[in-house]
Order: C-alpha cells, then sequence, then structure tokens
C-alpha cells in the first residue's frame, strides 16, 4: 500500500506538470480575434494531447496508479504463473498480477453502494467504456516484463515521438504514449529521484525476493543476482524511460531530473551495489537486525559513486568543502532530533498521522506570521532535568532520510558571494549558540527549579522542537538567493514577486522551497521524527515561518508588527507580573534569528571586515550585470554605518533587556560598537580597496571560479 501510495503520488505530480507552452498571441488571424479563449482552450486541448483538459482522464490514471498492486502476491509474473497454474490459466499467462489488481478493483466498484460515485465519474456508457479502457492500459503499463506488450507500446511511441513521427499523428495515441510512461515511470519513481530513496525501495525489493526465495516460491537467490539485475533494469528499462519522457517534451519540468537522477543512482549502484547487496543479505540473514548488519548497510549506502570524467583539483576542493558543511549540518541537527526523541520518550507521547501542512489556499507563507507563537506548556515529567538523550538513538532510515534532505538543501544555493552555503552554515551554528545560551540550565544556576527555569527561558528550555526549528530555519533561509534584493525583483516585475505579492520574496521563496522538500513522501520517516502529531507539525512550521521572516528588516508591516509586539513584552510600560511566556518566546527567537543573520557584525572585526567584503562583491556583480540601478561604492561606507548603528546596535541592546542571553549579549554589544567605529575610522579606505580589487574582474572570472555549489550526492 505504501509503495502504491507513493506510484499516485508520483502519477498526480507529472500529471499537474504537463507543460503547456503559451499561446502566441501574434500568431491569430484577425477574423479570430474575438475567440481567444475558444484558441486557447483548444490549444492547451492539443499541446497537452487532451490531458490537461481531461480531468477524467486525470482522474483515471490517479485512480490506477492507486490499484496497479491490489492483491500482488510478491513475486513475479513468471513465478506466479509456476506456483498458481489456475490462475495463470485464467489470464493466459499474460500480465497475471495486473490483470488481477483491475478485475478485483473493477469488480469493486460495480457494487450498488458505489452508484453514486460511478454517476459522478462517468455521465453515459462512453464515458464509462473511455474509463475502463485507460484504467486497463495505465494498469497494464506497469507491466515492464511482458515481452510483446512492451514491443506494442515501442511501436506506438515510434509513430507518434520518434524521429520520423509525422506531425500531425493521432492525438489519442499520443495521449495514450503519455499515459503509458507516465504510469511506467511514477512504478518506477524510486528509480528516478534521490539515492536514499532508490536505496530504500531496492531495500524493500530486496527483502521481499528475500522472503520468497527463503520460502520456496522463487528459485533464484536474489543474494546472488541482485546486483546485476537491479543494473540490467537501469541499462534495459530505466534510463530508455527516461529518454522516451524527454521526447514526448510534455514534462518540461521532471524529464532532465528524472534522467539525471537515473544516471547517478546508476553510477553510485555501478560503484557501490555490491556491497550494499552484502550488507542487505547480513541484515535480513536473521530476524533479528543486529547493530553490526545495521552499520554496514549504512557504510554502503553512504558512499559516494565514482565519476568518470577527471575532476580539477579546485572542483576536489570545492565538493570537499561542500560535503564538509553538509556534514556539519547533518551532525547539529542529529544531536536536537535526539533532543526531540528524549523527550517525547519521557512525556509517554505516540505518534499519529501527519498530515501534508501547506499554506491555506490563496495565502502566501507572510500571512501565517503570528503576533506569538503558541509554545508548549510546562511538563515536569519531561522537563529539561529529566531527558537522557545520551541513550537516544536514531534509526537508520531517519539518518538516511535526514543525511539526504539537508544535501538536497545545501545543493539549492547559488554561487553568491554573500547569500550562499558558506554564510547559512555560518548562520546555523550561530543560532545554534544562542539557542544553547538561552537554554542552558546552568546559566539560571543549578539550584532552580526546573519550573523557575522554564519560565525564565519563557518556556524555550523545554523545547527542542522549537529549538530544532530555529536552526533548521537558519539553515534553509537564503535557499535559492540570488543575489539581489527583494525590491530588485519588484522593480524587474519578476514572477517570485508577483507570487509573493511583493513581500519578503526570498524569504518565502526559501521557506516554500525547503517545505515542499519535506513534504515529499520520500522524508515521511524523517518528518515523523520531527513532529508526533499534527499540532507539533503546525508548532514547527509556525516557528521555521516566523524565524525565516524575521531576516527580512525591511518589509514595513513586519517591522511596525515587531515594535508592537517588544512594547507588549518588553516595553517601558508593561506590568512585571504578567509573564506573556509566549510573546516573550516569539521575540527571542526573532531575535536569534536576527543576530544569527548578522553575526558578522557582533563578532570580531576581522569577520565583519571578510563579510562585508563579500556582501559589496555580490552587489557590485549585481550592478555590472544590470541587475543593480546604482554602484554599491557610492553608498557603500554609509549603508554600512547605518546597518550597524539603527540595526545591530539596537539589535544588541534588545537581547540585553530580555535577559536570556546572559554576558552573550553584552559581548555582542561590545563587538558591535567596535567594528562600528573601526568602520567610521577605516571604511572609506577599504570602499576603496574593494572597487580596486574587483574593478573589472568581476566579469572576468574564469570557469574555474564559477564552480557552482549545486552539487549532488553522486559529484
Amino acid at each position: 500500500l505504501q509503495h502504491a501510495s507513493h506510484v499516485t503520488n508520483a502519477v498526480t505530480r507529472l500529471i499537474s506538470r504537463i507543460a503547456v507552452p503559451d499561446l502566441d498571441s501574434s500568431n491569430i488571424p484577425e477574423e479570430k480575434d474575438g475567440d481567444y479563449d475558444v484558441l486557447l482552450a483548444e490549444h492547451i486541448h492539443t499541446q497537452s494531447y487532451g490531458i490537461a483538459s481531461d480531468p477524467l482522464t486525470q482522474f483515471t490514471v490517479v485512480l490506477a496508479g492507486l490499484i496497479h498492486a491490489v492483491d500482488h502476491r510478491g513475486i513475479s509474473n513468471e513465478d506466479l504463473a509456476n506456483e498458481n497454474p489456475d490462475l495463470a490459466a485464467k489470464y493466459n499467462g499474460k500480465s497475471i498480477t495486473e490483470q488481477l489488481s483491475v478485475e478485483k478493483a473493477w469488480k469493486k466498484l460495480m457494487e450498488p453502494q458505489f452508484e453514486n460515485l460511478r454517476r459522478l465519474l462517468y455521465a453515459n456508457l462512453d464515458e464509462k467504456k473511455r474509463f475502463r479502457q485507460i484504467l486497463v492500459n495505465a494498469v497494464m503499463a506497469t507491466d515492464k516484463f511482458d515481452d510483446q506488450a512492451q514491443a506494442r507500446r515501442k511501436a506506438r511511441w515510434e509513430k507518434s515521438f520518434g524521429p520520423g513521427a509525422a506531425v500531425d499523428t493521432d492525438l489519442n495515441q499520443k495521449a495514450t504514449c503519455v499515459i503509458e510512461c507516465l504510469m511506467q515511470s511514477a512504478d518506477a519513481f524510486h528509480f528516478m529521484q534521490h539515492w536514499h530513496v532508490f536505496v530504500k525501495w531496492n531495500e524493500r525489493g530486496f527483502a521481499e525476493a528475500n522472503r520468497a526465495f527463503k520460502s520456496g516460491r522463487i528459485p533464484s537467490d536474489p543474494a546472488k543476482t541482485w546486483y546485476k539485475d537491479q543494473l540490467s533494469f537501469f541499462d534495459n528499462f530505466v534510463i530508455p524511460l527516461t529518454m522516451e519522457l524527454k521526447d514526448i517534451d510534455a514534462f518540461v519540468v521532471n524529464s532532465d531530473e528524472y534522467l539525471n537522477y537515473a544516471l547517478r543512482n546508476r553510477q553510485r549502484w555501478s560503484t557501490n551495489g555490491r556491497e550494499i547487496v552484502a550488507a542487505l543479505v547480513g541484515k535480513y540473514a536473521n530476524e533479528k537486525e543486529s547493530e553490526s548488519a545495521k552499520n554496514a548497510f549504512i557504510t554502503a549506502i553512504s558512499k559516494e559513486g565514482s565519476r568518470d570524467e577527471e575532476i580539477t583539483a579546485r572542483d576536489a576542493a570545492t565538493s570537499k568543502h561542500f560535503y564538509r558543511l553538509v556534514s556539519w549540518n547533518i551532525d547539529v541537527l542529529e544531536r536536537i532530533l535526539k533532543q526531540i526523541l528524549a523527550k517525547r520518550q519521557a512525556s509517554g507521547k505516540k505518534n499519529q498521522y501527519l498530515p501534508m501542512l501547506r499554506s491555506p489556499e490563496g495565502k502566501t507563507v507572510v500571512d501565517e506570521v503570528v503576533e506569538a507563537i503558541e509554545f508548549p506548556p510546562f511538563d515536569a515529567f519531561s522537563s529539561q532535568d529529566k531527558l537522557d538523550v545520551s541513550s537516544i538513538s536514531l534509526d537508520v532510515t531517519v539518518r538516511a532520510q535526514l543525511h539526504e534532505y539537508v544535501s538536497h538543501v545545501c545543493s539549492q544555493f547559488r554561487d553568491n558571494a554573500f547569500h550562499c552555503l558558506d554564510r547559512s552554515s555560518q548562520v546555523s551554528m550561530s543560532a545554534r549558540k544562542l539557542m544553547q545560551r538561552v537554554t542552558t540550565s546552568q546559566q539560571h544556576g543549578a539550584s532552580e527549579k526546573p519550573k523557575e527555569v522554564f519560565e525564565e527561558t519563557f518556556g524555550l528550555s523545554d523545547d527542542p522542537l522549537a529549538q530544532f526549528a530555529v536552526v533548521f530555519a537558519a539553515l534553509i533561509h537564503d535557499m535559492d538567493h540570488g543575489g539581489v534584493s527583494n525590491s530588485q525583483l519588484i522593480r524587474e516585475d519578476n514572477e517570485l514577486a508577483k507570487t509573493y505579492n511583493g513581500r519578503c520574496i526570498w524569504e518565502q521563496h526559501a521557506v516554500d522551497l525547503a517545505w515542499s522538500q519535506l513534504m515529499q513522501p520520500e522524508f515521511e520517516e524523517l518528518r515523523e521524527c520531527i513532529c508526533a502529531d499534527e499540532s507539533e507539525l503546525k508548532h514547527f512550521r509556525q516557528v521555521v515561518i516566523n524565524s525565516v521572516l524575521a531576516t527580512d528588516f525591511m518589509d514595513e508591516q513586519l517591522v511596525a508588527l515587531r515594535k508592537e509586539r517588544w512594547e507588549k513584552a518588553f516595553g517601558d510600560k508593561v506590568d512585571a507580573k504578567k509573564k506573556n511566556l509566549n510573546l516573550k518566546a516569539s521575540i527571542v527567537v526573532k531575535l536569534v534569528m536576527q543576530a544569527s543573520d548578522s553575526f558578522h557584525a557582533i563578532q570580531h572585526w576581522q569577520l565583519f571586515q571578510k563579510w562585508s567584503e563579500r556582501y559589496f562583491l555580490e552587489l557590485y556583480t549585481a550592478f555590472k550585470s544590470g541587475r543593480l540601478p546604482q554602484d554599491p561604492s557610492i553608498y557603500w561606507y554609509k549603508s554600512e554605518l547605518m546597518f550597524l548603528d539603527e540595526y545591530v546596535i539596537p539589535l544588541c541592546k534588545k537581547m540585553q533587556k530580555t535577559g536570556v542571553f546572559g554576558p552573550t549579549a553584552d559581548e555582542f554589544l561590545a563587538f558591535a560598537t567596535t567594528n562600528r567605529d573601526l568602520w567610521s575610522a577605516k571604511g572609506a579606505a577599504l570602499v576603496q580597496s574593494f572597487v580596486n580589487k574587483y574593478h573589472g574582474k568581476v566579469n572576468e572570472k574564469s570557469r574555474a571560479d564559477q564552480i557552482s555549489q549545486r552539487l549532488s550526492l553522486s559529484a
């Protein structure tokens, strides 16, 4: 069922991403100018082969994804024919499992209690026939080992999309080919996604075959054949299929992506597959999995594949640096995940169903910002002093998924001088340290009772999920940043600016990218480790959103909200007896994020100078490429002074007033003040040195200097 659900999800995503090129209005004859809507509808219908404009077809293919393995017996059709000759005879030895699935699902749908559903699905006999035909064809397409059926599909595809295909090929024939390719791609989804997704379902396939062999249901031992069988499947089915997807040119968003994943997974399997199979044999040799077998499997799947081409020394250095950052971020998040599990264990909380949480319909991320995040109340049984983190170990699947997810996030940073992976990792490190300063009980006195520490930290000391969310937000907050400001995107009338209504554009984009990836089926176990139920998932999302959007200090509405919130919690007229824990905790989270995002300004002078230069370079590069209206050398000296005077120094003073940061806030203020004085004295000369250094060089970078940080796990 889980596999069928993943297939259904893959089908749905593929259908939603069938691309339709824009209708060129300049080609519309004058006599038909008034029929634009009709012409547009015809255009969409033709360019999507009738699929985008036919909800019945879409529903049927999704249903086929769900039912295609109903009552699957866990062995191949060939082995099933040997095991159950009567069943094989019933279906003439062809696509036995697939025909059985269609028959069972159809028989159920035809029962009297589903009459209203049937009436909703099709209006007449013709629609019923079409519904059944699409369902049958789609399910039958998942039998990749029926040579005759595959030959027919290949011939049909050649007529429709092959090199000699006629332009006016029958639209129904093309739609049939698209549906078959779509179903086959969805059924082999794990071969065309991240490495850990392939490994997960590869292991499940091996386990199913291993059980069948041990019970005498199949003749071949998968331990001896699995490595070559998977290579053969890549070479003879998966990679040719992804090439067909490219040639169809309907799924332009996905086709290259699927081919690249398939090639990388094939390469890593070729290199490490034998070791992985050996680890799987050890893992399933006994009913109980040993720790050594687990470790052997983790080691095998974590190895990188070899590269066919030579890599330069610069490539190697860049790759090494990238993976060092990935490993560091994984390690930090793993430590906090263990705290989350320790608290869950102490409280006795059990996992429940997690929905696919997203922004409400018609809303964007910024609409979810609240004045006060609701944090969990004090629980004496799971307070900070009761947690035994040393006894917690993360499940192998969770670790693999966290590794894959963080690697994906890190690969999404562009090669900017300032808004880059290096900086986001620094922000993440700073956020982790600041959250530790807030939540470390020794800071509040060893003699204090747990509830007193809870209240003095506004509940953050007992909320590892919020701590995880803040560090997570710090890592993702500049994902896919384009190296220009939000205001520049608005000036350019950029699509992102339209999507997010001109507010917190890069920040909302980063949240949507990171969240969308986390909600994918392949990260199900990771999500369940982070959050036990829907309320925790909502809390996690709320902290992430409020943290990331706190880094936009130019949005007037958010600035006004923060000012109002500060006055309510820490203003001069606030009643000291009012606890306002949720409001104060929300402010502390915001301060942690803002201080971390400004880490270079509140540490030593050399660090401030380094990142000021990198930010100048990023802006100067944008100016030279025509994406910034004014040369930053004209205003950079004054801009940095204003940044320190009007943002950083007031931020440090607010941190002092909260009382939860201890001496750290005093240190930050001292550094910020010193940096301000040094910049006032030396800044003008430094800006001139930046200009001298980069003038005439920004557009003359060699290819080696433009190595992208979008590195995959197989690089």
